[in-house]
């Protein structure tokens, strides 16, 4: 829980992918799985491999949830993701928070971003930035996550102040 002195928390707060992304996840491809596993079973054998096709990705979305995580500390806001690796950027160092629309960032050479994405821009030109897919997270936890960095990145820009609340 928060405490009302400052909004950070006592203890680092992890925040994970929503239950609602899990399902959604894991109900494409577990669906798809226990269709064929069903056809494999009564119909007919070559539906083993369709069932075996489907459990790869099913593996894989599931790791790749649950190896998303934003963390708040004293310290700072660290996020990991499968692909990226771990970024920490410390309170006093962000410079900016948006919440961006759009599959793909010129600045980066058009590399493919997250549809909507909160992005948190350091002070220092050489540190990475923190790209987080804010549709993996429940609203609570995107809410919370808004809060606290409007209250302790205090010199931090934050347009899209009233979009979650």
């Amino acid at each position: 829980m928060l405490s009302t002195r400052n909004r950070l928390p006592e203890e680092e707060k992890v925040i994970r992918a929503s239950k609602t992304a899990c399902a959604t996840l894991g109900g494409m491809f577990g669906g798809l799985f226990l269709v064929s596993f069903i056809f494999g079973l009564c119909v007919h054998p070559t539906f083993w491999a369709a069932a075996g096709i489907f459990v790869l990705p099913l593996i894989i979305s599931v790791v790749w949830l649950y190896n998303h995580k934003v963390v708040l500390s004293k310290k700072g806001i660290t996020y990991r993701t499968p692909f990226a690796g771990t970024v920490t950027i410390e309170w006093n160092n962000i410079r900016t928070a948006e919440i961006k629309i759009g599959y793909f960032l010129a600045e980066s050479g058009g590399s493919f971003r997250p549809p909507f994405r909160l992005v948190l821009t350091p002070k220092i030109p050489s540190q990475r930035c923190i790209i987080i897919n804010v549709k993996m997270l429940s609203r609570a936890d995107l809410s919370e996550l808004i809060q606290v960095l409007e209250l302790e990145a205090e010199q931090c820009t934050f347009p899209a102040k009233s979009v979650w609340s």
